[in-house]
């Protein structure tokens, strides 16, 4: 079992990194 806080860490560190990929992305595609 996990508790809360760890739940939500773990959310922000995953909402942080898919943020981070999403920009690079996106500044790839918008490079042209």
């Amino acid at each position: 079992m996990y508790s809360s806080k760890q739940v939500k860490s773990a959310v922000k560190n995953f909402q942080i990194l898919t943020a981070l990929f999403s920009i690079c992305l996106y500044k790839r595609y918008n490079r042209h």
